[in-house]
């Protein structure tokens, strides 16, 4: 399975939760709101009887109070294979223009593309180490271990409290 922790560090709302499982079900799925300063937490797991693991994406739409609107999309990848033989845990987190469907397409990207940056995510093999991804108006820091029941920690700043927090992982 795959237990997230998603922790909001600043002004933004989160809203409009949407998720895409290639493979695998929803546990305990998502709060539809992260409100500032709070962690929320959602769990995938492999599907039953399956020799599939637990793979997807959520994105969650940014509400900037000031701007009384959605501004941007926030994107968490996550991949925990069935077997270890063939392949390894991954994840991702990014930034996209709001309304970014959550989608195969979505799911495809994050996970194969080489030019991440392009993109508007960072991917990186779950081994405990984080990643971090450097946005206009919010930066992510994200960690995930290598387990088959993975854990992935992401934590989402906005600019105005980064700098107080940047503590390298």
């Amino acid at each position: 399975f795959v237990n997230s922790d998603i922790t909001s560090s600043g002004l933004f709302l989160f809203f409009v939760i949407r998720t895409y499982l290639d493979n695998g079900e929803v546990f305990n799925p998502p709060q539809p709101t992260v409100r500032p300063l709070k962690t929320e937490v959602c769990t995938f797991t492999k599907s039953g009887g399956k020799a599939t693991g637990s793979v997807g994406v959520l994105t969650y739409d940014l509400f900037e109070r000031s701007q009384n609107d959605y501004i941007e999309t926030l994107a968490i990848m996550f991949s925990v294979p069935w077997d270890y033989n063939l392949y390894k845990n991954w994840f991702a987190v990014g930034i996209y223009k709001k309304g970014r469907n959550c989608d195969k397409d979505l799911f495809k990207e994050m996970y194969y593309e080489k030019k991440e940056n392009e993109h508007g995510f960072v991917r990186g093999e779950a081994n405990g180490s984080g990643i971090n991804y450097v946005g206009n108006y919010l930066d992510i820091k994200a960690t995930m271990c290598p387990m088959g029941n993975a854990i992935m920690n992401v934590e989402v700043w906005d600019k105005l409290f980064t700098h107080m927090g940047q503590q390298a992982y």
